[in-house]
């Protein structure tokens, strides 16, 4: 009563459990097309998050830090450019602004 199906009957009949073989294929495919990309997402994501910012003081001085400054009573903590925790006092700086778009001291442009 329990014949062997042949290939030809499992491929064909979609009510028949599909063989291991033709599963794993399918899987070994996806992971080589969706793998990589995910992969460079999430790189694009991480290193979008990692954003340096130059803080300019009232004395003219720019101070680059990894990430937003913060803000804690009257005091700027932030990591400077090697990752070193430092702070600075509220009251010295005149501009916090992402490194892309800080102003050049003597710039034409942003007088």
């Amino acid at each position: 009563m329990n014949d062997p199906l042949s290939a030809a009957e499992l491929e064909t009949n979609p009510a028949l459990p599909m063989d291991s073989t033709h599963c794993h294929t399918k899987h070994s495919v996806l992971l080589r097309r969706v793998l990589p990309f995910s992969g460079l997402l999430l790189a694009l994501l991480l290193t979008g998050c990692a954003r340096n910012y130059v803080i300019t003081l009232t004395s003219g001085a720019r101070i680059t830090s990894r990430g937003k400054p913060k803000l804690q009573g009257a005091t700027y903590v932030f990591k400077d450019a090697k990752g070193q925790p430092a702070q600075v006092s509220a009251g010295r700086v005149r501009e916090i602004a992402p490194a892309s778009m800080a102003r050049e001291e003597g710039s034409q442009f942003f007088q």
